[in-house]
């Protein structure tokens, strides 16, 4: 005949313990007789919380050695040049102001162009061309209802003055003209105020000229705005072009055909220093 087993107890007790920004999971079991006295009751739960420190010790050790281990996050990398100009080409071939542009890149969380990734330019280019693709049916309505096509041809004369302005700057670095390849894209609106693309790409390629070259652009630079100097203080402050921007004096107005130009200009500039 087979011997019956003594009658126990069993209590489990569980609880989560946040430490930092982790949480430990405790789960712990008892099973003593139910006839168990009070010292083999404390000698249970002496052994179970010994259990419990060696364990956050090993825990705690391993999350040290993990977090030591593993790398910093890389910031993000900042938008190129061509998604930016990318940008700027879209929301011109969609009849946006600056304004209207901000205001969709903010819906996106894109509040500062400065600071725009690569990501987000990404994402942006992408919400554009879908805007463009939705827009191209309604253009084509329109322009069968109206019998004209949907896309003027070029004014021949802003496309000589457009030209002409690469050609110059070119010309005043020492470099050859370009060839047709590369010549510019026509810029519409030419004398409407530089939009905040064109005076990001302006400050980031000023930054990245050392003084000596843009004390040599100064004149030629200057000569873009029909002003008699510019100083080297002047062109490194980011404040200069916004002010050139706003300039009450047309003869002194940073427009989209002036910021181009001056683009080109330190383009030009730039490629001679890499030959």
């Amino acid at each position: 005949m087979s011997q019956q087993q003594p009658a126990t107890i069993a209590r489990t007790y569980r609880a989560a313990i946040k430490h930092g920004e982790d949480y430990t999971t405790v789960e712990e079991t008892v099973v003593l007789p139910i006839d168990a006295s009070d010292e083999e009751i404390q000698q249970a739960v002496a052994t179970g919380l010994r259990i419990f420190a060696a364990q956050h010790l090993a825990v705690e050790t391993q999350i040290a050695q993990i977090r030591a281990n593993t790398p910093a996050p890389a910031p993000p990398e900042p938008a190129s040049d061509g998604q930016r100009t990318l940008i700027d080409a879209l929301a011109e071939e969609l009849g946006w102001s600056d304004a209207t542009l901000d205001t969709f890149a903010a819906e996106r969380q894109i509040t500062d162009w400065h600071t725009l990734t690569k990501r987000q330019a990404h994402g942006l280019i992408d919400a554009l061309k879908r805007c463009k693709t939705a827009a191209e049916p309604q253009r084509a309505e329109v322009a069968q209802a109206t019998d004209q096509p949907t896309r003027q041809a070029p004014d021949p004369d802003q496309l000589t003055r457009a030209r002409t302005a690469q050609a110059e700057a070119h010309a005043r670095v020492g470099l050859r003209a370009p060839s047709r390849e590369q010549r510019p894209m026509i810029i519409r609106d030419p004398d409407a105020p530089a939009s905040d693309p064109q005076l990001s790409l302006i400050r980031r390629k000023v930054d990245a000229h050392q003084d000596r070259t843009l004390e040599q652009l100064a004149p030629q630079i200057a000569a873009v705005f029909n002003l008699q100097h510019l100083s080297l203080k002047q062109l490194r402050a980011a404040a200069t072009w916004s002010r050139l921007r706003e300039h009450v004096e047309a003869a002194k107005r940073l427009t989209k055909g002036r910021a181009s130009q001056l683009i080109v200009l330190l383009e030009a500039a730039e490629n001679k220093a890499a030959a």
